[in-house]
């Protein structure tokens, strides 16, 4: 019998860099107990992946570096009725869990509609259900709505909660979650990927050989993530100041935004967008670059501080969220969200000072992939996995 994990976010053979971070933590799972991934792809991405001549690839897929993995189509009412899309993935996934040998306990990573459908099924096959929260699944509790309340009601009702920082838990206390029933199992970091390296050869490999410095962006290209504020004429002219231009990993539907202003306000000296690259040329990027920035305006705890952290590279970010626990004054500043001045001081303060990169290395709290698994192995309810 199998651990059965429920996600949206895994990759596939058309985003192979999607949500590397569960992946991690999944494979070194797998490795501790047999494990089988469900990771629903939503209609409209099909479509698209369809339109791209690369569905096929998809349907092809049944193995992700060595997890069994299947990707079923998730199937929900674009724009309207909203509220059903919990129950239309629970009747999505359902002929694929039937398809598996019956778990001995069902994991969901994300609130809604994840955790939710994953619930409706366990109840379902009587199975346990663990649901694993990140960050903007919690804060979506405070909107109100139908998504809100049913992802409330699953929350409460879920033999186990596992969050991903201290605040996400209180978070969760604060709507009524059990805290016998959560468990705080902290995301790990590869440390061997994304270690120090040769400023000069990375620089020169990215052919950023004789510019000036950079500050380094890396995530979902999102208005939440605080790129708004990134991209703040006080922001870019207090990189421009230091000698330092920006650059933006990543892609999403931001993006757009991002290249009309790069064109009309004449910012290509200064902002250049790198799309989304795989972990090993993000790390090349981190022993290229001055400091990390992250400015959003809600998170848990982002993986990407701690890859930055683990690189020796100095990480400016907003106080919210998780962010505190894992960003100390030895590995970066703090700054207010949503706001320009604040975010323009703290890159001015960070590209100002003389950093220790084995300090800054040494302030990352977090362990390996194998640690992580471990304690969320331990988590998971329903018997000793």
């Amino acid at each position: 019998m199998t651990l059965l994990v429920v996600t949206n976010l895994f990759p596939n053979p058309i985003e192979p860099q999607r949500s590397t971070f569960n992946e991690r933590q999944l494979l070194a799972l797998a490795q501790r107990e047999p494990t089988e991934v469900l990771a629903p792809v939503d209609w409209v991405r099909k479509f698209a992946f369809l339109r791209r001549g690369r569905l096929g690839e998809l349907r092809r897929c049944r193995d992700w570096r060595g997890l069994p993995v299947r990707y079923p189509t998730y199937w929900y009412v674009p724009k309207f009725l909203a509220w059903t899309r919990g129950f239309t993935l629970a009747l999505s996934l359902l002929p694929a869990m039937l398809a598996v040998a019956r778990p001995r306990a069902i994991l969901a990573t994300w609130a809604y509609p994840d955790g939710f459908a994953a619930l409706l099924l366990g109840r379902l096959l009587r199975v346990p259900v663990t649901i694993k929260v990140h960050g903007s699944d919690v804060e979506s509790l405070d909107e109100g709505g139908w998504h809100a309340s049913l992802a409330r009601w699953a929350l409460r009702r879920a033999d186990g909660v596992v969050s991903v920082s201290r605040y996400l838990r209180d978070r969760l206390l604060a709507h009524g979650v059990d805290p016998a029933r959560i468990a705080v199992v902290a995301n790990g970091v590869d440390a061997e990927g994304f270690r120090p390296g040769d400023r000069g050869a990375a620089r020169s490999e990215l052919g950023l050989a004789g510019e000036g410095r950079l500050v380094l962006y890396v995530g979902n290209l999102k208005a939440d993530k605080g790129l708004p504020e990134l991209v703040d004429p006080r922001v870019v002219a207090a990189c421009r100041d230091a000698g330092a231009s920006i650059a933006i990993v990543g892609d999403g539907p931001y993006r757009a935004v991002l290249e009309r202003r790069i064109r009309e306000e004449g910012l290509a000296d200064s902002i250049r967008l790198l799309g989304r690259l795989p972990p090993e040329r993000i790390a090349l990027w981190m022993n290229a670059a001055d400091c990390l920035c992250l400015p959003s305006h809600h998170e848990g705890i982002p993986n990407v501080i701690l890859e930055a952290l683990s690189c020796g590279l100095p990480v400016v970010a907003t106080r919210v969220g998780g962010i505190p626990e894992v960003l100390d004054p030895a590995g970066g500043v703090l700054v207010e969200p949503r706001d320009p001045d604040s975010l323009a001081g703290g890159i001015r303060a960070a590209l100002g000072a003389r950093w220790d990169r084995d300090a800054v290395r040494a302030s990352c709290p977090a362990g390996d992939w194998n640690a992580s698994a471990d304690a969320l192995r331990h988590a998971i309810k329903g018997r000793k996995l």
